[in-house]
């Protein structure tokens, strides 16, 4: 081969006579804002009378085990969206506060 002649490349990815169809993806849902600890407080309170999950709960709050705190609010969600299915996996955790704050925690002192 001559320094001049180079080989030629044919770019074979795009193809006019194969046109593709535009792709199409299932819109995303909408936006909502995240339900406030009040408008939760009625689905937590529901969630209180099951008195097994709250001895457990109170059980686990403070401890330093970390396995079993996120044990226990993974389990805490998976109740709360048995009560309603349109809790969200944030909403779900902060069903824990919820739950806190009607058993009175953070303790002062």
């Amino acid at each position: 081969m001559s320094k001049d002649h180079k080989p030629k490349i044919i770019d074979r990815s795009h193809r006019p006579d194969q046109a593709q169809a535009p792709r199409s993806y299932a819109p995303l849902p909408p936006n909502k804002p995240m339900r406030s600890l009040e408008e939760l407080a009625p689905i937590a309170h529901k969630m209180s009378e099951n008195a097994n999950l709250m001895r457990r709960f109170r059980e686990v709050i403070g401890s330093e085990d970390k396995q079993r705190v996120s044990a226990m609010m993974d389990e805490v969600r998976r109740v709360a969206q048995s009560i309603d299915s349109t809790i969200t996996h944030p909403e779900g955790t902060s069903m824990s506060l919820v739950l806190m704050k009607m058993l009175g925690y953070p303790r002062e002192g």
